[in-house]
């Protein structure tokens, strides 16, 4: 399998694609950010300096995601589709659905709260850098 293939400490490493295995399943989180910020480099709703915010803001929370999946695979997995979902909602400018999907990843992060509160921070700054664009 060669340089395509490799098993770290119960991950699996294909193609610079991080697949974390363990009793929840399989996450991928490194995909869903990559996803995320592919939405966010097509969106036209946003500003320059917006969307560099926000790359940073997810290159942060990916990392965050990472460090605690080991442990809470699927309370990090939910937050990384939570936070595609907040993007689909708040790139299409549905305010509606953007606040119900932000209470959801607001409430999801607060699952890792005890463990890892700078997810939280990191969440909410998202919200609110999208909050800031979508009432515009």
């Amino acid at each position: 399998m060669g340089d395509h293939f490799s098993k770290i400490k119960g991950s699996v490493i294909l193609n610079d694609v991080n697949v974390i295995s363990n009793n929840a399943g399989f996450i991928n989180i490194k995909s869903h950010m990559q996803d995320i910020s592919q939405i966010l480099r097509e969106t036209s709703s946003m500003d320059q300096n917006e969307k560099n915010n926000l790359e940073y803001l997810l290159k942060e929370l990916s990392e965050l995601l990472q460090q605690v999946s080991e442990k809470n695979g699927q309370d990090a997995e939910r937050i990384s589709k939570m936070v595609k979902r907040v993007v689909d909602d708040a790139t299409s400018g549905d305010k509606s659905m953007f606040e119900v999907s932000a209470k959801g990843l607001t409430n999801a992060a607060q699952a890792l709260a005890g463990i890892a509160s700078p997810i939280v921070n990191v969440v909410k700054k998202i919200i609110e850098s999208f909050e800031t664009s979508i009432a515009g």
